[in-house]
């Protein structure tokens, strides 16, 4: 609810590093769906990306939930990217009509 999102929102502003990343899963959560709710494109990168970042949790099948959760709500997600899992967004993109592949550089 609203106090857990102030509470992790009091807790990433307090800690974080100047120009850190944000990696609160509650954070996360709630900024997904204020862009959802805005019926904005969502665009989501996929697979390679920074040093550093762990290769397994930038397949977008993990998503899956999140696109079928989506589904019907008016907004399109944009999945950018996705080497080397390209065509597990090509797939999803497929199934899902508010779901498309960019897999430009």
């Amino acid at each position: 609810g609203p106090g857990e999102v102030r509470g992790a929102a009091a807790r990433w502003l307090t800690g974080r590093e100047v120009g850190g990343e944000l990696s609160d899963p509650v954070l996360l959560r709630h900024l997904l769906w204020i862009a959802v709710a805005s019926g904005l494109p969502l665009q989501l990168h996929a697979g390679l990306g920074e040093p550093g970042l762990r290769i397994d949790r930038t397949d977008p099948v993990l998503l899956t939930d999140f696109v079928r959760t989506t589904a019907g709500l008016g907004t399109d997600l944009v999945l950018l990217h996705g080497y080397p899992y390209h065509r597990h967004a090509a797939h999803l993109a497929g199934v899902f009509p508010h779901v498309y592949a960019d897999s430009g550089a």
